[in-house]
């Protein structure tokens, strides 16, 4: 860990950082069934922006904590005060959130290059989920590596077809179809060189 994450983390203080941990928990929970309520949202628009409000769920946590903390323990801080510990809290808990998921995060042979984490992570945004992004990629790519025809787009298509909406199939099969014959010709020069 970097050391300036270090003196963030010890500068805080012992219960702020108990707080922290709780309001991360609180949000990793939270943000379960938001995602789930969104994800029945018609449109695309909608969904984006409710999702967006994920991002203030730890500074409201925080801020609800920090009363928590003025009223239980009858602490003498004012409510700007409040704001401001609720603040800490939520960034914070941001922060040991992103460090365990440093942690925790497994790189994929996708991860590689721009593009391969840019096909990567939208097919997050389009499954909702690493696993199914990851198994679809590395079907995608055994279908590109083993069938040499020129019929590989269509297969690609085909692969799409029921996993991602219509609207988006050419899109995305062109896209993947594209990366995966710049992989593939890349390992190849790779081998002769």
């Amino acid at each position: 860990m970097d050391s300036g994450i270090f003196k963030i983390l010890i500068s805080v203080g012992t219960p702020t950082l108990i707080y922290s941990f709780i309001c991360m928990i609180m949000v990793k929970y939270t943000k379960i069934p938001f995602k789930i309520i969104t994800e029945k949202c018609v449109k695309e628009d909608t969904k984006y922006k409710l999702n967006k409000l994920i991002i203030f769920l730890p500074f409201g946590f925080g801020i609800g904590l920090a009363y928590f903390h003025k009223y239980v323990f009858n602490s003498d801080i004012t409510n700007e005060q409040v704001f401001t510990l609720g603040a800490t809290i939520g960034s914070t808990a941001i922060l040991i959130y992103n460090i365990i998921e440093k942690s925790y995060n497994r790189k994929t042979e996708f991860d590689d290059t721009e593009a391969g984490t840019a096909i990567y992570q939208a097919m997050i945004m389009q499954l909702g989920t690493r696993d199914k992004a990851l198994a679809l990629l590395q079907t995608v790519a055994q279908v590109v590596g083993n069938n040499k025809n020129e019929n590989q787009l269509e297969d690609i298509k085909i692969i799409l077809s029921g996993i991602i909406p219509d609207n988006t199939i050419d899109f995305f099969a062109l896209q993947l179809y594209n990366y995966f014959e710049g992989k593939i010709l890349v390992v190849i020069k790779d081998i002769t060189n």
